[in-house]
């Protein structure tokens, strides 16, 4: 959890509008680094020369999606291999300064020119000798990167959204992490922060959710319920679409009836596998019609449906791990080895999507304490926890297992 409240914040975007470097570091279980970060609309060949001489890694510029369309600057590669999917373009760098190589002052103006939307991309050329990266959209809140936390806190400083990062390294050319990293911010009295602390302050000061449409789910999903009979019908379910302006991602409440404080409530990732093609390699699509039989037996409840796939990395992802998983991983070491944290979800539009359904205090379905901890943190009180148990099957089994001894989730033996 962040330690950096919002008045030490007002203090960073002072010192990032004024172009100094501040150090941004990353999750202790990813590449744990510090990177210096400036502004990109304040790069000068006064800050880029101190990324060269005292951080002495790669000097790198930090764009939107957008920005590097209009550049017209490919990624370097198509299929993207890397441990944290960092998201390199190619090289280039601004006409004017082709010849001069890759001085700082070169760089800066290369990077200045790079930020100024009346720049065309005729103006520059490739390869060169700037190196930028493809944000992912949404920020840190989609993606724990120097990348994206550099381009987040350009854009909360109100500056362009694009940062400038450049890993730190000591003399002998190793990374500089713990408290020799803290020793290189107080000898050159540089702010340090973390990547989680600048997604605190987004989820603090960012309201982003909205609902977009809202009606009665239609008659011909309700058999999903399964032991469809009129008295089902009569109680009649809802559907509420809320759309994340940060992530762009829309999210879905299945209400039931009209809940009330202490409501049965269910938050469920989407699970295309399970939900949609009743796949037996997880319980997804058991849990999701089991929730929603038990709230309309009881007459209310709300079901929240998130648009995060295989625990937050993806459909596409989620298939390669699949593949990971035939070969003997379990799904714990295969979202691993694919560069991913085992749990990648996040339930801070769950509990805003409650709050605007007007609970704050609910009954959970859920097998997985950490749900219960994660709501709790998010403001949502939860007054009982309801096990939600499926069928073992022999599909099944060895992903139950792990769940419970790997992921914490209270199933039994």
């Amino acid at each position: 959890m962040s330690t950096v409240n919002d008045s030490d914040f007002q203090k960073i975007f002072e010192a990032v509008r004024a172009g100094k470097p501040v150090v941004i570091v990353d999750d202790h279980d990813r590449e744990n680094e510090g990177d210096l970060v400036i502004a990109a609309e304040c790069a000068s060949a006064e800050n880029i020369n101190f990324m060269i001489q005292e951080g002495r890694g790669l000097i790198c510029l930090s764009l939107t999606a957008e920005r590097l369309d209009e550049l017209r600057l490919p990624l370097v590669a198509t299929e993207n291999r890397s441990k944290f999917g960092t998201n390199f373009a190619v090289s280039f760098s601004h006409n004017s300064v082709k010849s001069a190589g890759p001085t700082a002052s070169a760089r800066a103006a290369t990077i200045r020119a790079a930020i100024d939307p009346t720049s065309s991309y005729l103006e520059f050329q490739t390869p060169g000798w700037v190196y930028p990266l493809r944000a992912v959209e949404g920020g840190v809140l989609r993606r724990r990167g120097q990348t994206e936390a550099s381009v987040d806190l350009a854009r909360l400083a109100g500056l362009q959204p694009a940062g400038v990062i450049c890993e730190i390294m000591d003399q002998n050319g190793e990374m500089v992490r713990g408290d020799a990293l803290a020793e290189y911010c107080r000898k050159f009295d540089l702010i340090l922060l973390s990547v989680e602390d600048i997604k605190q302050f987004r989820l603090r000061n960012e309201a982003s959710l909205r609902k977009t449409a809202e009606g009665p789910l239609p008659e011909a999903l309700l058999p999903v319920l399964g032991g469809y009979t009129p008295e089902r019908k009569a109680t009649g379910i809802r559907v509420t679409v809320f759309v994340d302006d940060v992530d762009g991602e829309e999210h879905l409440a299945f209400t039931v009836g009209t809940p009330a404080e202490g409501a049965l409530v269910r938050i469920h990732s989407e699970c295309l596998t399970g939900d949609v093609f009743d796949s037996e390699r997880c319980d997804c699509g058991f849990q999701l019609n089991q929730a929603l039989r038990v709230m309309v037996d009881e007459g209310s409840g709300v079901l929240i449906y998130l648009h995060q796939e295989g625990r937050g990395i993806g459909l596409a992802n989620k298939l390669r791990a699949y593949a990971l998983q035939d070969q003997g991983l379990d799904t714990v070491a295969a979202n691993e080895e694919l560069g991913f944290q085992a749990d990648q979800r996040s339930y801070r539009a769950a509990a805003k999507m409650l709050s605007e359904l007007g609970l704050s205090s609910v009954r959970l379905l859920t097998n997985n304490p950490r749900k219960v901890d994660a709501l709790s943190k998010l403001g949502i009180t939860v007054i009982d926890r309801v096990p939600l148990l499926a069928p073992v099957t022999e599909g099944n089994k060895r992903y139950l297992k792990t769940k419970r001894e790997r992921l914490g989730h209270l199933l039994p033996g």
